[in-house]
């Protein structure tokens, strides 16, 4: 029976392996996750402001969220096998890509189980107006002696 080295590792090195793959992602142009951490039976937050949806179809191991009109995601959370990760979006985004946390023994990812995210107001820019000076010519007249 063959198993991955990290299979029996200690916590603080899972972890950090997470946080290696967390910025794989992050380069390959996926939203950058908080740490991977264990989760039995932790799910992602529902309440105060947060929507959560669970995955009916399985082996799905990224998914796109888009923000509804008018607002863009500022955190979010995702949960495969027993590991949960938490991002934070700073400036807020329209629409982000989560991919799983988790990996198993033999470094095949993980169904994700669900996912959430946070939204705020689409902040409004204002323009800044910069006034136009135009200059005025005043005419020297020079009399003709």
């Amino acid at each position: 029976m063959s198993s991955s080295p990290t299979a029996h590792a200690p916590y603080p090195v899972r972890v950090l392996l997470a946080a290696a793959a967390t910025v794989a992602l992050s380069a390959l142009g996926v939203t950058a996750l908080g740490t991977a951490a264990s989760a039995a039976q932790e799910v992602c937050p529902h309440t105060d402001g947060w929507a959560k949806v669970d995955l009916a179809q399985d082996g799905i191991t990224s998914v796109t969220v888009t923000a509804p009109a008018g607002t863009v995601i500022v955190r979010t959370c995702v949960k495969a096998a027993t590991d949960i990760a938490f991002g934070v979006q700073d400036p807020g985004r329209a629409s982000v890509v989560l991919a799983t946390p988790a990996a198993n023994a033999k470094g095949v990812p993980q169904a994700i189980s669900h996912y959430a995210y946070l939204t705020a107001p689409t902040p409004v820019v204002t323009p800044v107006v910069t006034p136009v000076v135009t200059p005025v010519v005043t005419p020297v007249v020079t009399p003709v002696v």
